[in-house]
């Protein structure tokens, strides 16, 4: 099995009511306005036998880091940023230059809250890109 080294993207998206209530419920899609909103979406792209592996993590106050390899990009199409060393700080710079925080804010307070909400334990989804 041969296997490239794991590389951070950030994708900037726009998401639509429609798509965050097909994505993630009612209660998260109040929070996105008509117009839609844009976020900045981190995941890794592992690439084995050929094929990426798209892996979706996030940290939460419920457990130390959940992660998910999903079927292809776990976002709706964007702009992907360049790898950087400070893969922290890039972010922070593509949230500063496309997102409007107090539109972004209660969408992100939403996904967490949803979060809080998911039992523990979910089986993580493995699939190949």
């Amino acid at each position: 099995m041969a296997s490239a080294p794991a590389r951070l993207v950030h994708r900037v998206y726009r998401i639509t009511p429609s798509d965050a209530l097909r994505r993630f419920g009612a209660d998260v899609a109040a929070c996105v306005p008509q117009r839609g909103l844009v976020d900045v979406h981190r995941f890794c792209v592992i690439r084995i036998d050929g094929v990426d592996l798209v892996a979706r993590h996030h940290v939460s106050r419920r457990t130390a880091m959940v992660g998910t390899f999903v079927d292809g990009v776990a976002v709706r199409p964007g702009h992907e940023s360049p790898p950087t060393d400070d893969a922290d700080a890039a972010k922070r710079a593509l949230e500063e230059r496309h997102c409007d925080p107090d539109v972004r804010e209660p969408f992100i307070a939403a996904l967490a809250q949803r979060e809080q909400n998911v039992p523990s334990g979910e089986p993580t989804r493995v699939h190949r890109g």
